[in-house]
C-alpha cells in the first residue's frame, strides 16, 4: 500500500507540473501565413523544415550544425539524436529557440541591427547557442527527468529539465559556448558584461536571489549575462567535466527543491549562493584592476527625473533650440519619445509601438525611427513598419506600414530615408526611400551580402556611413550617394563599430575598448583611429551640436542610461594605430578548455538532397500525455497531446475513469490553425458536477453524466500599435449533448427522468487596450470587455441562456506607480433546467451564488507600500509589497426578489518567487467588510500580476 501511495503521490505531482504547462500544449496564433512552400533535408544531426527561397542558407546552416556538433557536444558528454529545425523568414525578429512538446528548434534569419550579434555572423552565433540547447536538453533526460518524461512525454521532460535547474545555467552555458566557439561571442562584448561590471564597481554586491528572480524597481541581470559570468567562474576554478556530473546528480531527484545547488555544493563545496557571492567577490578585483587609470572625461548629464527606477534614455538627437530627443524606458516607463533640454526638463512626444532597440533618427523637426507592426492573425508573420514624427507640430504618421526595413536614416534635406532592407529571400540591401510616401528612389549593390546596419547621411548629403558584417568581421563602410562606389574606413575585425556620425573630416562611431564601449573616430581620408571618449562604464550613441563644438551622447551608470554632453575637443583625442579587438582574459582559460574558435566560419553550402515538405508526417505525433487525477476519490485517467512542427493542426484526446460510477470517459479534440479562424472540434462523453440551494436554503452537489460533440471557431486578432498592447477574439461553439443519469433530480428539476439533449451555441467576445510599465500595478490607461452569451436556440430537452458582460476602466493614480480601476459586471441567466458556469465576478467577500440577474460595480485604488528586494531564507523573495483599497456593491434578483451585497476592504499583496523559481506570484491576504452581515471575512489572494 505505501508503494501504491508514493507512486499515486508521484503521478499527481507529475501530473501538477503538467498542468502548470498546459496553456503551452494549445494552439494559438503561432503560425505562418498560408502559400510557403515548405522544403525540407535531412542531415545526422538535423531534419531542415524551410521555405523554398532559403535553400541556399538552409544547406549553409546544416553544414554549419555539423562542423559545430563535435564542439558543442563534448563537454556536456551527451550526442542528441536528430531534431527538427524550422528556419522561418516571415517575421523581422531576431531571435531562436529550442522547445519541446513537440521536440524542435526555429530559428528566425532576420539578424539583429544592434550591436550586440557583434562581429560574427548570425547564423554561426545560432548555431552554436540553439544548438547546446539541444545539448542540454539531452544532458538533462536521465533520472527523475527520465520517469517524468515515461510519465508526461515532452511537457515532463521540460517540466523536470526546467524546475529543477536555474535559467542562468541554460542561457550562461549557451553563452559560454558561443564565446569560446568564436572571436566575438557576447561575452567578449563590453556592452553585455557592462551592467554587472557597474554594479560592481559603483560598490554594489546585489544578492543571488536579486540577480536570477529580478526587480521592479532597479537593473537586474539577464540569465544571458548574469549566467556567463557565474558559469564562467565555476569552470575556470572547477574545470569542464563540472556541468555533467552536477546535471547527472541534479537529475536523480530533478523534482527536490535546491536539488541542483545541493549539486553543485557536492561537487565545488558551495551551493549557488555562496557560489555567486564568490564569483562576484572575484569579478570586482578583476575589473579594479583592469580600470583605465586614464583620467575620466567631465561630462554634464542632462537628465533628472528617474523616481528612483532604472531609467533609460537612449540615443540622444539634437534640435537647433539646443534641446534633444531621445527615447525613453525602464522599469517604471513604456517607451516614450520626449524632448529633454540641458536643466533636464521634458515634454512628452508620442508613445511609439514596440521598438527593438535600433536608434533612431532627427533631421531638423523630423524624426524616424522603426516599430514592430504585428500582422493582425499570423504570429509568426510581422513588419517593420517606419513612422515619422514632426516634433514641432506632434502629427505622426506612418510611411510604410509593413516592410523589412530597418534603421532608417533622413537626408539633411529631409527629403530621402536611407534605410537597410533585409528581404525574406536573405538579401541585405541598402536602400533610399521617398520621405513622403515611403515608395523606394534606389537601391545599392552589396555582391557579397554583407549585413548591413545603421546607415548615417554626411551634412551635405553626398556620402553614407553604415557598418558591415562579413566573414572577415565588422567595418564601417563609406558611400558615395551619387556612384554608388563604397569603400572600407578600416580592415573589418573582431570588434563591434556601431552607430556611425559625421564629425568634420572624421567619423564618430562606438567600439569596445578593453571592459568598456567607448566612442572613437576616424579621419575620412587618412583613416587616423582616435579614442574619443573616457568613461568609466560605457558611452554610446554619439551626436553633435548644430555648431559641431559639443558632443551628446549615452553615458552608463547603475542608474541606467543617460543623457551627457561635453566639448567636441580634437586636441583632447587620444591616438590608436588600430581599432581594439575583443578580449575578455577572464575568460580565456575556459575557452582553453573548449576546442578551437570556429572563428570566422564561412561554411559553402552542404550536398544534401532536398524534398518537399509534407506536413503529413508529423501530423498525429504524440509528444505529451497528461495522467490526470482531478479529484483522487472519484477520477484518474490519461490525456494524449499531438502537435505538427509547424503549428497548424493539434489534437488531444484520452479517457477518465469515474471510481464512483465505475464507468469510463472518453474525449478528443481537434483544433485545425492554418486558416484565418482556428477551427475546433471535440467529442467528450463524461460528467459534470453543480449545485443548487434547496428549500432548507442549503447548497447540495449534484453531478450528472454527458455526451457531446462541439465545433467552433476562433479569431484570435492582434492590433498592438502606437504604444498600446490591442487585441481582439471573437468566438463561437455550437455543442450538442445527451444528458443522462442526474443524481438529484432536483438540479434539473422540469424533466420526469432527467435525460433528454441540449444543444446551446456560445459566443464571446474579449476587447483590450492598455499601457503599462513593468512597475505599474495597473494599466496606467487601460480598457477591458468581455462579452458572453450562451443560448438554447433550438428546440431542445434541456434550455438555457447566459449573458454576462465585464468591463474594467484603468486610469493613472494619484502619485506614480498608484492606479485607479472601475470594474462592472452583469450577468443574466434564465430559471431554466440547464445552468451555465457563471462568467461574472461576485462581490469580494461573499461566497459565489445563483440569481437570475445580477451586477457588480466596484472600484479599486491600488499603490506600491515598498520594493524590498529581499528574501526569506531560500524559500520566499519579496519584490514589491503593495495594497488596494476597494468597494463593491453587488446585487442579485430572483423572481422579483432582490438581494444587495455591499463589501469594502483592503488587500494586502506581496509580488513574490517562490523556491527559488522565476514565476512571479501575487500572494496575500484580503480584509472584507460585509454591510449587510455587519462583520468582516478574511480570503487569500492567489494569482498571476495583471
Amino acid at each position: 500500500m505505501t508503494a501504491f501511495r508514493t507512486l499515486f503521490l508521484f503521478i499527481a505531482l507529475c501530473a501538477t507540473l503538467l498542468r502548470a504547462q498546459e496553456a503551452l500544449l494549445d494552439i494559438g496564433t503561432e503560425q505562418d501565413r498560408p502559400g510557403i512552400r515548405w522544403h525540407t533535408l535531412t542531415t545526422p544531426h538535423l531534419r531542415m523544415i524551410f521555405p523554398r527561397e532559403l535553400e541556399t542558407d538552409a544547406r549553409r546552416i546544416a553544414t554549419l550544425v555539423d562542423a559545430v556538433h563535435p564542439a558543442d557536444t563534448r563537454t556536456l558528454g551527451v550526442r542528441p539524436p536528430r531534431i527538427p529545425l524550422i528556419l522561418r523568414n516571415r517575421t523581422t525578429e531576431s531571435n531562436g529557440f529550442v522547445a519541446l512538446g513537440p521536440r524542435h528548434s526555429q530559428w528566425f534569419n532576420t539578424p539583429p541591427q544592434t550591436s550586440l550579434i557583434g562581429p560574427v555572423s548570425w547564423y554561426t552565433l545560432l548555431a552554436i547557442h540553439e544548438y547546446r540547447h539541444v545539448v542540454q536538453f539531452e544532458r538533462m533526460k536521465g533520472g527523475m527527468t527520465k520517469w517524468l518524461y515515461y510519465f508526461l512525454g515532452d511537457a515532463g521532460w521540460m517540466a523536470g529539465a526546467v524546475f529543477s535547474v536555474p535559467m542562468w545555467f541554460w542561457e550562461g552555458d549557451a553563452v559560454v559556448m558561443e564565446t569560446a566557439l568564436t572571436h566575438g561571442g557576447r561575452g567578449r562584448q563590453p556592452e553585455f558584461c557592462m551592467p554587472i561590471r557597474t554594479m560592481l564597481l559603483s560598490g554594489e554586491h546585489y544578492s543571488y536571489y536579486k540577480m536570477t528572480m529580478g526587480s521592479l524597481k532597479n537593473w537586474y541581470a539577464s540569465p544571458y549575462d548574469y549566467g556567463f559570468l557565474l558559469n564562467t567562474w565555476l569552470r575556470r576554478h572547477h574545470g569542464a567535466d563540472l556541468w555533467p556530473r552536477v546535471l547527472s546528480r541534479t537529475n536523480k531527484i530533478s523534482l527536490m527543491p535546491f536539488r541542483f545547488s545541493q549539486s553543485l555544493k557536492k561537487y565545488t563545496g558551495r551551493g549557488a549562493v555562496k557560489s555567486h557571492r564568490a564569483a562576484l567577490a572575484e569579478l570586482d578585483s578583476v575589473y579594479r584592476a583592469g580600470q583605465n587609470s586614464a583620467a575620466v572625461d567631465s561630462v554634464k548629464r542632462w537628465d533628472r527625473n528617474r523616481n528612483g527606477f532604472t531609467t533609460h534614455y537612449q540615443a540622444p538627437a539634437r534640435l537647433e533650440d539646443g534641446s534633444a530627443v531621445v527615447l525613453k524606458y525602464g522599469l517604471a516607463d513604456q517607451p516614450t519619445f520626449v524632448r529633454i533640454d540641458a536643466t533636464g526638463k521634458e515634454t512628452i512626444l508620442c508613445h511609439p509601438g514596440p521598438v527593438d532597440g535600433t536608434p533612431h533618427h532627427l533631421s531638423g523637426t523630423r524624426l524616424v525611427w522603426n516599430e514592430f507592426r504585428f500582422d493582425e492573425r499570423w504570429g509568426y508573420e510581422n513588419h517593420q513598419s517606419i513612422c515619422c514624427l514632426d516634433v514641432q507640430t506632434g502629427g505622426k504618421r506612418t510611411l510604410i506600414s509593413k516592410g523589412r526595413y530597418f534603421a532608417p536614416a533622413l537626408s539633411p534635406d529631409g527629403a530621402t530615408i536611407a534605410a537597410i532592407h533585409f528581404g525574406a529571400d536573405n538579401r541585405c540591401r541598402l536602400v533610399l526611400l521617398n520621405a513622403d510616401n515611403g515608395g523606394e528612389r534606389r537601391r545599392y549593390d552589396n555582391p557579397e551580402n554583407a549585413f548591413l546596419f545603421t546607415p548615417r547621411w554626411s551634412p551635405d548629403g553626398t556620402r553614407m556611413a553604415f557598418g558591415r558584417l562579413n566573414d572577415a568581421g565588422r567595418t564601417l563602410a563609406l558611400l558615395d550617394i551619387d556612384s554608388g562606389q563604397t569603400r572600407d574606413l578600416f580592415p573589418a575585425g573582431a570588434n563591434t563599430v556601431a552607430s556611425p556620425v559625421f564629425a568634420g573630416d572624421h567619423l564618430l562611431f562606438t567600439t569596445a575598448d578593453g571592459d568598456v564601449e567607448q566612442i572613437f573616430a576616424c579621419h575620412l581620408k587618412s583613416g587616423a583611429l582616435h579614442r574619443v571618449s573616457n568613461r568609466p562604464f560605457g558611452a554610446a550613441f554619439p551626436a553633435l551640436s548644430a555648431e559641431e563644438t559639443e558632443l551628446l551622447f549615452n553615458d552608463y551608470d547603475l542608474a541606467g542610461w543617460h543623457v551627457a554632453a561635453m566639448a567636441l575637443d580634437t586636441a583632447r583625442w587620444r591616438p590608436v594605430a588600430s581599432l581594439p579587438t575583443l578580449r575578455n582574459s577572464w575568460f580565456e582559460p575556459v575557452a582553453q578548455q573548449e576546442a578551437q574558435p570556429l572563428w570566422p566560419g564561412s561554411y559553402p553550402p552542404g550536398d544534401y538532397p532536398v524534398q518537399k515538405y509534407s506536413p503529413w508526417r508529423d501530423l498525429f505525433h504524440v509528444h505529451s500525455w497528461l495522467i490526470s487525477a482531478d479529484d483522487a476519490a472519484r477520477t484518474a485517467g490519461v490525456q494524449f497531446f499531438t502537435r505538427d512542427l509547424l503549428g497548424t493542426l493539434g489534437s488531444s484526446f484520452g479517457v477518465d475513469f469515474d471510481r464512483a460510477e465505475q464507468a469510463a470517459a472518453v474525449n478528443a479534440a481537434v483544433t485545425y490553425a492554418g486558416r484565418y479562424p482556428l477551427l475546433d472540434l471535440g467529442a467528450a462523453a463524461g460528467h459534470r458536477a453543480s449545485s443548487f440551494v434547496d428549500e432548507t436554503n442549503q447548497i447540495t452537489r449534484y453531478t450528472w453524466r454527458e455526451k457531446s460533440l462541439s465545433l467552433g471557431a476562433r479569431l484570435p486578432l492582434n492590433f498592438t500599435r502606437d504604444g498600446y498592447w490591442r487585441g481582439l477574439t471573437l468566438q463561437s461553439r455550437l455543442q450538442f449533448t445527451e444528458i443522462s443519469r442526474i443524481s438529484d433530480d432536483r438540479g434539473f428539476g422540469r424533466h420526469e427522468n432527467g435525460s433528454g439533449w441540449f444543444k446551446p451555441l456560445q459566443h464571446r467576445l474579449t476587447l483590450y487596450r492598455y499601457r503599462k510599465s513593468r512597475a505599474d500595478i495597473y494599466p496606467v490607461w487601460g480598457q477591458t470587455l468581455r462579452l458572453a452569451y450562451h443560448h438554447t436556440p433550438f428546440k431542445d430537452d434541456y434550455e438555457g441562456r447566459l449573458m454576462s458582460l465585464s468591463a474594467n476602466l484603468y486610469f493613472p493614480g494619484l502619485a506614480p506607480r498608484h492606479g485607479l480601476a472601475l470594474r462592472g459586471d452583469y450577468e443574466e441567466q434564465d430559471a431554466a433546467p440547464y445552468r451555465f458556469s457563471s462568467e461574472s465576478r461576485f462581490p469580494r467577500g461573499y461566497r459565489e451564488r445563483f440569481h437570475e440577474q445580477r451586477g457588480r460595480f466596484g472600484i479599486d485604488y491600488a499603490l506600491p507600500l515598498a520594493w524590498p528586494d529581499q528574501h526569506f531564507w531560500t524559500l520566499l523573495y519579496f519584490q514589491r509589497i503593495k495594497s488596494a483599497f476597494f468597494y463593491d456593491y453587488g446585487w442579485g434578483r430572483d423572481a422579483g426578489k432582490e438581494t444587495l451585497y455591499r463589501s469594502a476592504g483592503v488587500e494586502i499583496t506581496s509580488d513574490l518567487n517562490l523556491l527559488g523559481f522565476p514565476v512571479l506570484f501575487d500572494l496575500g491576504v484580503r480584509f472584507a467588510w460585509r454591510w449587510r452581515e455587519q462583520n468582516w471575512r478574511t480570503e487569500a489572494v492567489i494569482g498571476l500580476p495583471l
